[in-house]
């Protein structure tokens, strides 16, 4: 995982702000969160790919944060904390939008619900979008395990032994989960390619 960088708090004001948001001081928690929203916000918004989404995910990870600072350890650093904690929500939401996709197909509407939620279409994507952005899209598609697998360690570049206490799961866990996301991805993303090829040729 890539070293994460307060927004423009030093460690020390941090722990400063931490102990003062203890005792209750409500002007030191916003400070905190003000200082760290932006690197929150990133992490999420690499996860679920969509701004409404990371907005919502940041904002009741502070509320968790609010909760559960007498948790926290003073002995790691604030940002692997609250790097653990977004991620934790942005799978839960990650599981909801799987949840609410399944429901849509069993009625029928699942491409009239995705056209109107995303405005995308994935043939569209492949013929206008470069592969990174295909790719992206192509993993919302993932169960959740899988899609929060494959962008911690492939858009994230965590290691498998950091997912595995991200996630909750056995390492071995994570790089089946990682191997079923990569193949799926990559024959998808070969259809895809194949059917751009079909339509630039006919």
């Amino acid at each position: 995982m890539n070293d994460p960088t307060q927004d423009n708090q030093t460690a020390e004001e941090t722990r400063n702000l931490i102990e003062r948001c203890r005792s209750g001081d409500l002007a030191a928690f916003t400070a905190l969160m003000h200082g760290h929203q932006h690197f929150a916000y990133n992490v999420a918004f690499k996860v679920v790919q969509n701004g409404d989404s990371a907005a919502d995910i940041v904002q009741e990870a502070f509320i968790r944060v609010w909760k559960n600072l007498h948790r926290y350890d003073d002995s790691a650093r604030f940002t692997t904390w609250l790097y653990k904690i977004v991620v934790h929500l942005c799978y839960d939401r990650l599981k909801m939008e799987s949840r609410r996709q399944r429901l849509f197909q069993s009625i029928g509407r699942i491409s009239e619900e995705s056209d109107a939620t995303d405005g995308r279409n994935p043939e569209t994507e492949a013929q206008t979008k470069d592969a990174a952005s295909i790719i992206l899209g192509l993993a919302k598609r993932l169960p959740p395990k899988q899609q929060l697998v494959f962008m911690l360690r492939d858009i994230q570049d965590c290691t498998m032994e950091e997912i595995a206490e991200i996630a909750d799961m056995s390492v071995s866990s994570v790089k089946a989960n990682l191997s079923y996301a990569r193949k799926a991805i990559r024959e998808a993303f070969e259809i895809l390619e194949e059917r751009r090829t079909y339509e630039s040729l006919s």
